[in-house]
């Protein structure tokens, strides 16, 4: 990779992780910070106006980061809150399986690059062997991308070396299913509390 790149993710990453901070409890602390008249701090203020805003743009962001293995972002609640603001389900649901899948092939880049080093020759290469051959492999990335679980099972995706494309295409499916779900669930609930209150 080149060195601009890596320079470019970083700077990527850095205004993702203040843009979580800003739309948090922790937005107190970093408001100094935008007040400056900055090109950094219009995108920066661009960003956190999507984020909070719930529009395709901020979904896609949000869910991006969140796919991150080093920021720990629930995306569950925001998938929530973006559908409680109005947020078509539709641009919803793509916008996080498709994004969210970016952010998991970050995860997945970095998991494959560390496991040069961690899975050599010997005790670990075997056992990734296996599972990489495992007929599970499938249904664990769907079930990785479905459930609420750390978002750390991409570095050991990409660790054991499971081919990019199958991990892609099961994480995109897992995304859009724990989207469908929650939206599903969301309606019910508004449903049900609806009628009780």
């Amino acid at each position: 990779m080149d060195s601009s790149v890596k320079i470019l993710l970083l700077g990527v990453v850095l205004i993702f992780l203040y843009a979580s901070f800003r739309t948090g409890t922790l937005g107190e602390l970093a408001a100094p910070l935008t007040e400056r008249s900055t090109p950094i701090s219009g995108l920066i203020a661009s960003v956190t106006q999507h984020v909070t805003s719930a529009d395709a743009v901020g979904v896609g962001l949000y869910a991006f980061a969140s796919r991150l293995f080093f920021l720990p972002l629930p995306l569950e609640p925001y998938i929530a809150y973006a559908y409680g603001t109005g947020t078509n389900f539709l641009v919803l649901a793509l916008a996080v399986a498709a994004f969210g899948t970016i952010g998991s092939a970050v995860t997945y880049a970095v998991g494959r690059f560390l496991g040069r080093y961690v899975v050599k020759e010997g005790k670990w290469k075997r056992r990734a062997e296996r599972v990489k051959d495992s007929k599970f492999v499938s249904p664990a990335i769907f079930l990785a991308a479905l459930l609420p679980l750390p978002e750390v099972v991409g570095l050991v995706f990409g660790a054991v070396r499971i081919s990019l494309n199958k991990y892609m295409v099961y994480t995109f499916a897992g995304l859009a299913a724990k989207t469908l779900l929650l939206v599903l669930l969301f309606d019910y609930l508004k449903q049900y509390l609806q009628f009780a209150i």
